[in-house]
């Protein structure tokens, strides 16, 4: 087992490992595990000083397969192919067929390959919001998932190196990605020289410009990243002749901006209603894109959820300490009188937003056409104020199958390869939720197997 920093220095010459892996997500992790399944010599380096800390590691996996067991268990029929053919039309027909194909007939082997290194996943199928069928599988505790897939890698003599920042690609006189130059925590540059370079960088969702440039009104959103999807391996890829695909597809997020951060959403659009600052309802909240469009229109971004409070205590332990959080610090409010209200800036009064849940509570149907509604407690009600993140980019570096990086005549850029956010072509317009964990898997193994074998 080999966990080191970046303090041990590299050769400048020799090459240090078949495979170099930059970043250490789920993309970078999986392109690792399968190029060391394939006996690469693999070196997987990240920016961060403790790969093995979970703090910002996401508590659940929303992870879409056929899964014969799981949905069968449910009297759920699916396929691959309904799968393929309802993720293409997800994406608007903006997807690359040939890699939805490979991502939705892959999707059960890279599940069962994740529980073989430990990733436990729940029993059942969900059908999540936002999502087009009931075959979300959910890891329920993937900050133990990651640590199993860590401790994999270390057993199979991958070598981590921690607090190595990745700068730029070393190419040769032809133009081939022989290495990579990174830098460490104090300053010094190093050489890390490899066939095969594997970027699993994330994409761009924290640079404001550049996401404004496709659309003005997301660079004002917040960076649900931390200013870590910088899209810096982006560019280099571009810099060695990668062509870029759909960077102007996006996902955003709901939720709530408090001082420890943002906080995702956790309530089923069933069990809330949207209101503006006058307290009317503006938007139907099953409809995902609908909800993102009213929120991107809005004064300052920001819409006010109303809820029951009682659902507060329905969370999971993680999810309902985010909420905690908010109403400790007077972020969201527990509303059962006016006074509840005072302080709120640019909150609508509760009168109105009373008048809004008992409206919606009301008739056969909603008016602005949710398929079903849970009625809201107004006496008891959570409020709190609702904007979008910058979660993740939809486009970056054109690929084939085998995560191998193209130019814009569809020639490979030799020795690069890529997996996860830093690519484009697999989504389309839209990522259907639990296809973007999906997707990290299925083209990190691709492009780690590839990668290995081109080092062979």
């Amino acid at each position: 087992m080999r966990r080191t920093d970046a303090q041990q220095g590299f050769s400048s010459a020799a090459a240090d490992a078949d495979v170099i892996v930059v970043g250490c997500g789920l993309a970078g992790l999986s392109a690792a595990l399968a190029a060391a399944q394939r006996r690469a010599r693999v070196v997987l380096f990240d920016s961060s000083s403790d790969l093995f800390a979970t703090n910002d590691v996401t508590d659940r996996l929303y992870f879409n397969a056929v899964d014969p067991e799981r949905q069968g268990d449910l009297g759920i029929t699916d396929s691959p192919e309904l799968f393929y053919r309802q993720t293409l039309a997800a994406g608007g027909g903006r997807a690359d067929p040939a890699l939805v194909k490979i991502l939705c007939y892959q999707a059960y082997i890279a599940l069962k390959w994740l529980e073989g290194f430990g990733v436990g996943f729940e029993n059942k199928v969900r059908q999540i919001p936002g999502g087009v069928y009931p075959r979300t599988c959910v890891a329920s505790d993937y900050r133990a998932g990651r640590l199993a897939m860590m401790n994999a890698a270390l057993d199979a003599g991958v070598t981590v190196l921690q607090g190595l920042t990745f700068r730029e690609l070393v190419l040769d006189a032809q133009g081939r990605v022989t290495g990579v130059s990174a830098e460490d925590a104090d300053g010094r540059r190093r050489i890390l020289r490899a066939p095969a370079t594997v970027l699993a960088t994330g994409g761009f969702a924290s640079d404001a410009a550049l996401c404004a440039r496709h659309d003005r009104r997301l660079g004002a959103l917040f960076d649900m990243r931390g200013g870590r999807a910088s899209g810096l391996g982006l560019r280099a890829a571009v810099k060695a002749g990668a062509y870029l695909v759909g960077t102007d597809y996006f996902s955003l997020t709901m939720g709530t901006a408090g001082r420890a951060g943002f906080a995702v959403c956790p309530f089923h659009p069933l069990r809330f209603i949207l209101v503006d600052a006058s307290g009317g309802r503006v938007v139907n909240e099953q409809d995902r894109e609908a909800v993102v469009e009213a929120l991107l229109d809005a004064p300052g971004n920001v819409l006010w959820l109303a809820a029951s409070f009682s659902d507060v205590a329905r969370l999971p332990e993680v999810r309902r300490g985010r909420i905690e959080a908010l109403l400790a610090e007077g972020t969201a409010r527990r509303v059962t009188g006016s006074e509840d209200m005072a302080g709120m800036e640019g909150a609508p009064s509760r009168a109105s937003i009373v008048d809004a849940v008992r409206t919606y509570g009301e008739g056969p149907g909603d008016r602005l056409g949710k398929s079903w509604r849970v009625r809201i407690d107004d006496n008891d009600m959570l409020v709190m104020p609702v904007t979008l993140g910058r979660s993740a980019t939809l486009g970056g570096v054109r690929i084939d199958g085998g995560g191998r990086v193209l130019t814009d005549s569809g020639e490979h850029v030799e020795g690069l390869f890529a997996a996860g956010e830093i690519t484009g072509g697999v989504h389309g317009m839209r990522c259907v939720p639990g296809n973007l964990s999906l997707e990290s898997v299925v083209f990190g193994r691709e492009a780690g197997f590839a990668a290995a074998g081109r080092s062979a």
